[in-house]
């Protein structure tokens, strides 16, 4: 029970009255927030524009309102739904998770229960009716779904030609369809298969997660287990021996594999040209490897880079969650931090300067990005032409912004939040899920808490104190862990700094420390809480559930 909440504090599961603008509110019941407000598993009456609301329950929300999980009616035009049941929304509204009835034609619809959707809607998670073509389906239930449609995590019976099925069920999917988690039968010529059970795949087939016998030449294989699999197959997450060449390995243990392979998760050595690298570790890799999810030394150009640290990667490289220096033009850069990425380069999930024309960009903020540009998860004022904006709120954000499911009070231009609440960030900056103060320009923090953290350092679900530049943590337990070091999940002691802990047990954490899931007692300033039992929370704390 709180009253006066000041702001730059995160109540969850609290009841509070009278809550100062500015503030995030996550799981709690008030009256009379005032706007710019976050509220999550909420329930509100008269909430005014330009608020966020996760999880909540509202009457006649104002235009420009971000809904997720929420009960609403008559939204305006320009709202974004997520996991909400609404009625009679007009079009250019984005649904996701929810009930909606007579949505007109560009809605886009997600995790939603619809009726005779027009054509050009995009469905996730929806269960369906005769969709139309150009329809997008996630995890749904259709019934006879033209061609040209993209199903993901559906149930579909006898889905026309150029279909995409992830998570699904089908029958008899004629060519040249893509299968992506799901069980099918006699899948014919060119489909993608992903986490399915599959029997008699033709050649040109792609498995993941599948359990399969007497694979074609030139199929994907993930998670499943294979006999004899010809050359110019795909293994991920399979146990494979003799793989020949061109073969993709994922999270795999295998012997001698040649050329052209795509390694997933594996350990390699001298992994040979045009070989495919996620999760490993490995030395001097030839040229044009593609790495995904590495950590690797001097990867020449037309290299994929994931989850990766890379300096001086060459030109037409593939850059996907990774942090890299200075990369040249033709680049693919997916939740990484750039700087000069030439054109035409593609940005997913990352923060960059001066990106040119003709750039995809997917959750990520770019300064002077012209049209034609695509904006995935945010909702701005005076958004420039051909520009997409899903899932957002943002109160005279300028153009070219994108800001996702954040309240922010006074956010500089091209600065990137996402689920956090901050105060005057600096420009440049990525936050999300985070609450930091004066963060320098242009460091990157993901669901930390973080002080003086210095430039060019990804940080996720971490808390850093003078984090080395160029560092990844992540899925690690170390003492002393040096630079290139990788955090997740562990247990520790005394850990020391830029260290991420994330679900541990500690005793007397000092301050900039991450706890989720624990029992502290005194925790200093700055230190994020999450789910756990305190006394004495200190200012700019972050408390869950707690």
């Amino acid at each position: 029970m709180c009253e006066a909440a000041l702001c730059t504090t995160v109540p969850k599961d609290f009841q509070c009255e009278a809550a100062p603008c500015n503030n995030g509110y996550q799981d709690f019941l008030y009256e009379g927030a005032p706007c710019t407000n976050v509220h999550k598993d909420c329930q509100c009456e008269a909430a005014p524009c330009t608020s966020v609301y996760q999880d909540c329950h509202c009457e006649a929300p104002p235009c420009m309102t971000v809904y997720q999980e929420c009960m609403c009616e008559a939204a305006l035009c320009p709202t974004v739904y997520q996991d909400c049941l609404c009625e009679a929304a007009p079009c250019m509204t984005v649904y996701q998770e929810c009930m909606c009835e007579a949505a007109p034609c560009p809605t886009v619809y997600q995790d939603c229960l619809c009726e005779a959707a027009p054509c050009t809607n995009v469905y996730q998670d929806c269960l369906c009716e005769a969709a139309p073509c150009t329809t997008v389906l996630k995890d749904c239930q259709c019934g006879a779904a033209p061609c040209t449609n993209v199903y993901q995590d559906c149930h579909c019976e006898a889905p026309p030609c150029m279909t995409v099925y992830q998570e699904c069920m089908c029958e008899a999917a004629p060519s040249p369809t893509v299968y992506q988690d799901c069980l099918c039968e006699a899948a014919p010529w060119m489909t993608v298969y992903q986490e399915c059970m599959c029997e008699a795949a033709p050649c040109t087939t792609v498995h993941k997660d599948c359990q399969c016998e007497a694979a074609l030449y030139l199929t994907v294989y993930k998670y499943c287990l294979c006999e004899a699999a010809p050359c110019t197959n795909v293994h991920q997450g399979c146990l494979c021996e003799a793989a020949p060449c061109t073969t993709v390995h994922q999270e795999c243990l295998w012997e001698a594999a040649a050329c052209t392979t795509v390694h997933k998760d594996c350990q390699c050595e001298a992994a040979p040209c045009t070989t495919v690298h996620k999760d490993c570790q490995f030395e001097a890799a030839p040229y044009p490897t593609v790495y995904q999810d590495c950590l690797f030394e001097a990867a020449p150009c037309t290299n994929v880079h994931k989850d990766c640290q890379c300096e001086a990667a060459p030109c037409t490289s593939v850059y996907q969650d990774c942090h890299c220096e200075a990369p040249p033009c033709m680049t693919v850069y997916q939740e990484c931090m750039c700087e000069a990425a030439p054109c035409p380069t593609v940005y997913q999930d990352c923060l960059c300067e001066a990106a040119p024309c003709m750039t995809v960009y997917q959750e990520c903020m770019c300064e002077a990005a012209p049209c034609p540009t695509v904006y995935q998860d945010c909702l701005c004022e005076a958004a420039p032409c051909t520009n997409v904006y899903q899932d957002c709120l943002c109160e005279a954000a300028p153009c070219t912004t994108v800001l996702k499911d954040c309240q922010c009070g006074a956010a500089p231009c091209t600065n990137v939040y996402q689920d956090c609440h901050c105060e005057a960030p600096p420009c440049m900056t990525v936050y999300q899920e985070c609450m930091c103060e004066a963060a320098p320009s242009p460091t990157v923090y993901q669901d930390c808490l973080c002080e003086a953290a210095p430039c060019m350092t990804v940080y996720q679900e971490c808390m850093c104190e003078a984090a080395p530049c160029t560092t990844v943590h992540k899925d690690c337990q170390c003492e002393a862990a040096l630079y290139l070091t990788v955090y997740k999940y562990c247990l520790c002691e005394a850990a020391p700094c830029s260290s991420v802990y994330q679900d541990c047990l500690c005793e007397a954490a000092p301050c900039t420390t991450v706890h989720q899931d624990c029992q502290c007692e005194a925790a200093p300033c700055t230190t994020v809480h999450q789910e756990c039992l305190w006394e004495a929370g200190a200012c700019t704390t972050v408390h869950k559930v707690c």
